[in-house]
């Protein structure tokens, strides 16, 4: 949907939109095969997470999250009431009272579908195909937008999603909520693809946090169309909007108070807490100077870690953290030209779902909804920089408008 619904295709199209060409049909064969065959030997053989825990299909999570998951999905079970109540009281209290009420969605299919219980094997089916037909939607787009063969391959082989089959999360499902959202909302006009977003971005709100974040962008979104082309909205719509905003944004503000709480403690960037880099880094340079490139040095270590590109929080061996940041080679050029390369909406987007990501603790995994779009730009920014060595100029990569 661009200005409220219109095409995404416009003057940026390659005309071969929609076309199964050989480059493409290759990659999603190749994303089949890879995250088919990864499913299949870590049943043999496990692989280890950054603390060290084995993970691999019908082993437990061993992630630090899950254990809250599982208990959220206890009291969803149980009492409703008792959740309402804890909302009530933070906001009675919102500066001291401390309360992190997740999403119900994924506690939700942990329960239908026994995973939380111990029988594994429906979810982690469902995310291998989820993994699969997100992966092949992707790949589609990219295609749409002039991305050759070589290109599509990588993609299809950058490990960070593959890993979300195993490590079942919600980090995988928001994404192919996001990618669902996306591929509709930027395209065209119709009934079916404002069914297809709506219903993608009402998944979202009930998945994470972040899917307040795109709500935000929509209702903006859908207000600048009005006021820029006239146009009327129906009071329906613009009611059904407002309160999606007004209910996901009290429903999420509590857990992201206590996200942004972590900010200055939890998470080291680079063996530094970002309480470290706010304070000053350099306390040898004069006062501003050292807030100045100590803050500088804060937005550019975050910006790393988005992508993929640090080092592992526990005891990775390095030949896995070098594969999980080689993604990190195309992204970062992609965060960087993005901001000159995009079309308005999209940059308005991504500044809308990065603002509390770079907010709070900044991790890779928050990069996993948006990287494919990241990955457009960098490969454009490839392009022009071989273009510069080589002299000539290169076949240009379609904006993704």
């Amino acid at each position: 949907m661009q200005d409220v619904g219109q095409s995404a295709s416009g003057p940026a199209s390659t005309g071969r939109r929609g076309a199964l060409t050989r480059p493409l049909a290759a990659a999603i064969a190749v994303a089949v095969l890879v995250r088919s065959a990864v499913f299949l030997v870590t049943m043999r053989w496990p692989v280890a997470n950054e603390r060290g825990v084995p993970v691999a299909p019908g082993l437990p999570q061993g992630y630090f999250d899950y254990d809250f998951y599982v208990q959220w999905l206890g009291r969803f079970s149980e009492s409703w009431p008792t959740v309402v109540l804890d909302f009530v009281r933070f906001y009675q209290d919102p500066f001291h009272v401390v309360i992190q009420v997740p999403g119900p969605l994924f506690p939700a299919l942990l329960g239908l579908t026994g995973f939380a219980t111990g029988f594994f094997w429906p979810l982690l089916a469902i995310y291998l195909v989820l993994s699969i037909v997100t992966a092949a939607a992707w790949l589609w787009w990219l295609s749409s937008h002039g991305v050759g063969g070589p290109w599509l391959i990588a993609f299809a082989l950058i490990p960070n999603p593959i890993w979300f089959i195993l490590a079942v999360s919600t980090d995988l499902l928001f994404a192919a909520e996001f990618a669902m959202f996306f591929l509709a909302y930027s395209g065209r006009p119709n009934a079916r693809n404002t069914t297809i977003w709506m219903s993608a971005l009402a998944l979202m709100v009930l998945t994470r946090p972040n899917g307040f974040t795109v709500v935000l962008f929509v209702v903006a979104h859908l207000g600048w169309s009005v006021v820029r082309h006239r146009r009327r909205l129906s009071p329906g719509r613009t009611a059904a909007f407002l309160t999606l905003l007004a209910l996901s944004g009290l429903y999420v503000f509590p857990y992201a108070m206590a996200e942004f709480a972590k900010q200055s403690s939890d998470l080291p960037y680079f063996g530094r807490t970002a309480g470290e880099y706010l304070a000053g880094l350099w306390p040898g340079l004069p006062g501003l100077l050292n807030l100045g490139t100590s803050w500088l040095a804060l937005v550019a270590a975050k910006c790393l870690y988005f992508v993929g590109l640090r080092p592992s929080y526990g005891v990775t061996e390095w030949p896995f953290v070098v594969a999980r940041g080689a993604a990190g080679i195309v992204l970062l050029p992609g965060l960087i030209t993005i901001w000159f390369l995009a079309p308005a909406w999209q940059r308005a987007l991504l500044a809308t779902y990065c603002a509390p990501v770079f907010l709070g603790p900044t991790q890779d995994r928050y990069c996993l909804p948006v990287y494919p779009i990241l990955f457009l730009y960098g490969v454009q920014s490839y392009r022009w920089a071989w273009a510069a060595l080589g002299r000539h100029v290169p076949r240009r990569v379609e904006p993704a408008s």
